[in-house]
């Protein structure tokens, strides 16, 4: 494995980098999502007159 890597540094390092991208776009949906699912439960109970 160390030597698959030596040989193709340049590619791996790139491919983590396009990973690593990757990743934070997904935090960030789901991030996004999470509030928007917060505020709306928060609507919906106050709508019914509820709490948590």
């Amino acid at each position: 494995m160390l030597a698959y890597y030596l040989r193709h540094q340049e590619e791996i390092n790139i491919y983590l980098v396009e990973r690593e991208q990757k990743a934070e776009e997904v935090r960030n949906r789901i991030e996004s999502e999470r509030k928007d699912l917060a505020e709306l439960r928060k609507r919906l109970l106050a709508r019914r007159g509820g709490s948590a």
